[in-house]
């Protein structure tokens, strides 16, 4: 199961390990004014946040159940 959340997770791990990069910009400043900020973050980007969170604690999950 956790080999499905990381396969979910890649789209959104190279969202936010882009941010690494100098100079990357998270939206297009012609787009500004039609961007979502979410607590001071690109809509796009808190998503990834969220969702690879959400992913890798149903990872965290899954291997803690598996000792059954």
């Amino acid at each position: 199961m956790s080999e499905y959340a990381a396969a979910l997770a890649t789209p959104w791990l190279s969202m936010i390990g882009a941010l690494l990069f100098p100079g990357t910009a998270t939206y297009d400043p012609e787009f500004a004014d039609r961007t979502v900020f979410v607590l001071g973050m690109h809509g796009q980007v808190f998503m990834a946040v969220v969702l690879t969170l959400a992913l890798l604690g149903a990872a965290a999950a899954t291997l803690r159940g598996g000792e059954d």
